[in-house]
C-alpha cells in the first residue's frame, strides 16, 4: 500500500489506483504510515519533530498541532524537550502524532508496540482507539502481540509466509 516494495497487484484508495503513484506521494492522498523503528529526529524538540512532519501551510501548523496534542496530553508538557530524551512510549506517541499532523484517512502501523512496556502499549492502543472513534480514521496494524490489539480491532487476518491462513472477528 505504501509503494515501498514492487507489487503485481492493484490497490485502490478512495478511487485512485495506487499502482503508479510514487511512495513519496501517497501521503498527499491521505495515507499515513508509522514504520517500525526510529520515526523521529532525536536531536529536535517534540515541536521541531511535529514541524518537520507537517506538510501543510506554515500558518496552519499551530492550530493543527493543538488539535493533535489533544490526543497526546503528556506530550503537550514536553513540546520543547528534545525527543532523544523521551521514553519509548513517549517516542512512539510523538511518532504517531507526527503522522497525524497531515490528517491521514488511512493509517498503516507496522509493529507500533515493539519494545514498549505493557503500560505504554496499552496507552498507545487507547489513543488509537479514541482517534478511530472521533476522527473517522481507518487503520491497519501489523502486530505480533495479538492479545494486546484484539480488544480494539474489528477484524484479524493472520498471515504465515505471506499467505493469509486465518481471517475473523
Amino acid at each position: 500500500i505504501m509503494g515501498v516494495l514492487p507489487s503485481t497487484g492493484w490497490s485502490d484508495f478512495r478511487g485512485v489506483n495506487l499502482h503508479n503513484i510514487p511512495a513519496g506521494d501517497r501521503n498527499r492522498l491521505g495515507i499515513g504510515c508509522l514504520r517500525q523503528g526510529v520515526n523521529l529526529f532525536p536531536s529536535l524538540s517534540a515541536r521541531g519533530n511535529l514541524e518537520m512532519a507537517f506538510s501543510g501551510k506554515p500558518k496552519a501548523f499551530k492550530a493543527r498541532m493543538e488539535e493533535v496534542m489533544m490526543c497526546f496530553p503528556a506530550l503537550t508538557e514536553n513540546l520543547d524537550r528534545r525527543a532523544g530524551f523521551f521514553s519509548g512510549g513517549q517516542r512512539q506517541s510523538l511518532a504517531l502524532a507526527m503522522v497525524l499532523m497531515n490528517r491521514p484517512r488511512l493509517l498503516l502501523l507496522d509493529e507500533p508496540l515493539a519494545g514498549l512496556s505493557p503500560k505504554a502499549a496499552n496507552e498507545l492502543l487507547e489513543t488509537l482507539d479514541r482517534i478511530y472513534s472521533e476522527d473517522e480514521l481507518a487503520w491497519m496494524i501489523v502486530e505480533h502481540r495479538l492479545q494486546l490489539v484484539r480488544r480494539i480491532v474489528n477484524e484479524v487476518w493472520i498471515m504465515r509466509d505471506g499467505a493469509i491462513v486465518h481471517r475473523g472477528d
